[in-house]
């Protein structure tokens, strides 16, 4: 079932990025956008695709993350979690007090991570008050083409991609998938929190579509922790492609398909929170060296986009308990 969940998942987060790639290249998003970069700015270049798989696994989890190099310290993460677990299940006095500092540490990480975000409106200030001298409005043209694309994509990530996936792969009818986790997707929207949201979805998920209780706990809680295909994935996606055409990088095809693939590892462990796209999109664009001053000037726009984006992860956690329920013979009927 374990298996079954993050393949679920982290399928919701391949199609999102794969849609938001092929459709932000297609409209050419953020051509036309003057973005200043520093004087001293110098692109780096991105390595071949055989050195960043490489790179991909850790030798020095210190000098990776000195160098802000994000995936190999998630891949060390991962390989600590399973060994973490391994020795819980054998002796659980020497793990616990490990996990008990984790999971402090944890908590700790998001208050200060809430805490930055909160002041990142001031910081940006700034940066946003001459965008309307600069090109007569030209540039927030750019921001609500932004919004709108984020919407559009979001909405059709949340009811056309799941809908289809639960229908195909639990032969269950969207309009009944829809109508059961209609709350859970009104909380999400309204909170902008995925865990914050997992209750109801439990709750709808096994009240109105007879998920067993286990099996709905289990996918909807680790979807709040993993795959989440709008933050994650749309957000990231559009910022990248938003940079490329802003700055007129060059980029290859190869370079294109590493974007999607960043977005997958990056979507190990990341919390449902307020702020996560914006904490995943400074890791995808950093992983592909790409300049990360597009995230600060998009900053004002994050929190009016985190609602339709927030809907979306949880639609896709819930499509996805479904679908692992559907295989796992654990859906009663009503």
């Amino acid at each position: 079932m374990g298996l079954r969940s993050v393949f679920w998942l982290l399928l919701n987060t391949l199609i999102a990025s794969t849609l938001t790639l092929v459709t932000a290249k297609w409209i050419g998003l953020g051509k036309g956008f003057s973005l200043q970069l520093p004087n001293d700015y110098v692109a780096r270049e991105v390595p071949s695709i055989i050195d960043t798989l490489i790179e991909f696994f850790p030798n020095n989890i210190i000098a990776h993350a000195s160098n802000n190099q994000v995936i190999p310290i998630i891949i060390f993460s991962l390989l600590l979690g399973v060994a973490l677990i391994k020795l819980n299940s054998k002796d659980r006095a020497i793990a616990q007090p490990i996990i008990r500092m984790v999971e402090s540490l944890n908590k700790l990480t998001y208050e200060l991570v809430k805490m930055i975000i909160r002041l990142t409106p001031y910081a940006v200030v700034a940066f946003i008050a001459n965008v309307p001298t600069r090109h007569g409005g030209k540039d927030l043209k750019s921001f609500v083409v932004v919004i709108i694309f984020a919407y559009v994509l979001s909405f059709f990530q949340a009811f056309v991609v799941q809908g289809t996936l639960v229908k195909l792969f639990a032969k269950m009818s969207p309009k009944k998938f829809f109508k059961a986790i209609w709350p859970a997707q009104v909380v999400a929207f309204t909170t902008q929190s995925s865990i914050g949201t997992v209750p109801v979805v439990i709750e709808q998920l096994h009240g109105e579509l007879g998920v067993e209780k286990d099996v709905a706990s289990f996918v909807a809680g680790l979807g709040a922790n993993m795959g989440m295909p709008a933050c994650t994935g749309i957000w990231p996606i559009i910022l990248a492609v938003f940079s490329i055409n802003a700055l007129n990088i060059p980029f290859s095809t190869t370079q294109y398909i590493l974007l999607v693939v960043y977005t997958i590892v990056i979507s190990f462990g990341t919390a449902g929170v307020p702020g996560t796209a914006t904490i995943a999109a400074t890791a995808v664009l950093s992983a592909a060296n790409l300049p990360l001053e597009i995230i600060f000037v998009l900053a004002p726009i994050s929190s009016l986009v985190d609602m339709a984006r927030t809907m979306s992860n949880v639609t896709g956690s819930a499509s996805a308990a479904v679908v692992v329920a559907y295989q796992e013979d654990a859906i009663r009927d009503i």
